[in-house]
């Protein structure tokens, strides 16, 4: 599929989007941010990394900053912190400068290295659009950690660019709909700058539904007319087979239409109790006593 560029989602949401698909749809569907100490620590750390006026060489390698980048069979656009040129075998050529030089995307990251993938994967996507956008491969990166001060490199498996792929439909499709899924509350939402407004702790609350049958029914599920119908026509239908099967047994029907018979009982039967009530029988007395 191509996107048009009024389709691109923003890059840097795959990080979102793997850490917390709820995080994901308040920002980039709902339009809502707040900030915390750990944005702000972030958005400093990446400030030198963004300006992309400044270009270095030192030898045989070349330094960029805040490279513009998209991909219009993912549907994304965003920026590299920092795209390195490495001279060597393999690359692509650059004006003004000898020999083949291979593209080395840096993303710049607040804190330590995480545990999950989700730091890996939108610089994997920044990959894969310098690749769509230089006609080249790019096997690798690497993620800078500001607590450590240094790099961890990593390799642009099949697997993840698969999981990359897998993630941008999925938001994709998210985002066409305007949906802000609903997600299990982790130990990752104390961080969030985002809890204000998630408010974690009413996903754990019951629904309303679920409220109404506890205080006045007693925990039975709460039965629509047409499905307290269809149990009264399968109840009739019930009976006309118990009539049936007691007929054919007092005429020595054979063991296998019996069994038919019977089978059929029981699937009526677990029909009947997957749409009914506990005491349905009882409310179907008082109602004869009523009459």
């Amino acid at each position: 599929m191509i996107y048009q560029d009024e389709d691109f989602l923003q890059l840097s949401g795959l990080q979102h989007f793997k850490f917390c698909r709820r995080q994901w749809a308040l920002i980039h569907v709902e339009k809502q941010w707040a900030e915390n100490y750990r944005t702000t620590d972030g958005a400093i750390m990446h400030e030198n990394a963004h300006d992309g006026s400044f270009t270095e060489s030192r030898g045989d390698l070349v330094i960029t900053r805040d490279m513009r980048v998209f991909s219009r069979t993912l549907g994304v656009s965003g920026a590299c912190d920092v795209l390195e040129f490495r001279r060597g075998e393999t690359g692509i050529p650059l004006k003004g400068r000898e020999g083949l030089w291979q593209p080395y995307p840096v993303e710049y990251k607040r804190g330590k290295p995480k545990e999950g993938t989700e730091d890996t994967l939108q610089l994997c996507g920044q990959a894969m659009c310098l690749e769509e956008m230089l006609c080249c491969e790019i096997p690798r990166g690497a993620l800078y950690y500001g607590e450590p001060r240094r790099r961890t490199e990593v390799d642009f498996t099949p697997e993840l660019r698969q999981e990359v792929r897998a993630l941008l439909e999925e938001m994709h499709a998210l985002y066409v709909r305007g949906s802000t899924p609903k997600v299990k509350p982790t130990k990752g939402c104390n961080a969030c700058s985002l809890k204000g407004l998630c408010l974690p702790k009413l996903m754990r609350s019951k629904s309303v539904s679920a409220y109404l049958r506890r205080r006045f029914f007693g925990g039975r599920p709460l039965i629509a007319h047409t499905d307290a119908m269809m149990i009264r026509e399968l109840r009739r239908i019930e009976g006309l087979l118990k009539h049936n099967f007691e007929t054919l047994r007092q005429s020595g029907a054979g063991v296998d239409m019996l069994e038919r018979q019977e089978r059929a009982l029981e699937l009526l039967v677990s029909a009947i109790e997957h749409l009914g009530v506990p005491g349905h029988d009882s409310e179907e007395s008082q109602t004869g006593n009523r009459r």
